[in-house]
């Protein structure tokens, strides 16, 4: 059996069919048949509710931020992904980038409104970043006021060892608000994706990311011992 756990947000959509969803109805049933050859999503929260019937599972898939939510330690039968590879839009987005300019030389900025801009998150996306862009050089974190909005937000400047300068961004927002902008200036080409555009510009279409189980199952990996010194330098360079 495999197990990814998925953000608990309407708000995303789930490509692929080849999937059972656990619900806190039959969520022991399926603790209890580990070795069904069935891939089955459950939400974060209902996992973190539920973590002790899932401990003897042979494949449980989870996202970064889950993952420190979680406080978990490392465990062979856990493998983690990171949410900007697993969206449907984001991970074409990324494909791009590292097949318009393989040396990464060029600016990259994002931009993300969520209802919930938690420390984990800010630190998944750095994680993921880094292994597109290569090590951290240098670290700036801020916050800055919209001087159209007035509202407050989160920006950080990061300098990557492989020649690209980024710029993130985190605003907070209301659940239906949650947006995603991204934007690559390589020196070819400029590509960029943004949710509250796709829906402006693109007939039938909303700002609902799509999660691909495919691209799930194809990027995840397990938590190593890489990884957690990466996420620990990182909140060093965060908050010191």
């Amino acid at each position: 059996m495999k197990l990814i756990v998925l953000k608990n947000d309407s708000r995303s959509k789930v490509v692929d069919d080849h999937h059972d969803s656990i619900t806190a109805e039959n969520i022991r049933s399926v603790a209890n048949n580990p070795g069904k050859h069935v891939t089955y999503i459950v939400d974060d929260e209902l996992y973190r509710e539920n973590a002790e019937l899932f401990i003897n599972l042979e494949n449980v898939i989870l996202s970064v931020e889950t993952y420190l939510l979680q406080n978990l330690q490392q465990q062979e039968n856990i493998s983690i992904f990171h949410e900007l590879n697993a969206y449907e839009e984001s991970n074409r987005f990324f494909t791009l980038v590292r097949q318009e300019n393989p040396g990464h030389k060029g600016v990259f900025r994002m931009k993300r409104k969520l209802e919930k801009p938690a420390t984990e998150k800010i630190i998944e996306d750095i994680s993921f970043l880094s292994l597109i862009f290569g090590d951290i050089q240098h670290l700036v974190p801020k916050r800055a006021e919209d001087p159209v909005t007035g509202k407050m937000y989160s920006m950080i400047i990061i300098k990557f060892a492989e020649g690209v300068l980024a710029q993130i961004e985190y605003e907070k927002t209301a659940k239906s608000e949650e947006a995603l902008e991204l934007e690559w200036s390589g020196r070819q080409n400029v590509i960029s994706f943004s949710t509250e555009l796709q829906t402006q510009y693109e007939e039938n279409m909303d700002s609902n990311l799509s999660y691909s189980l495919s691209a799930i199952l194809t990027v995840q990996y397990p938590f190593n011992t890489v990884l957690k010194e990466q996420i620990k330098n990182i909140k060093e360079l965060l908050y010191g």
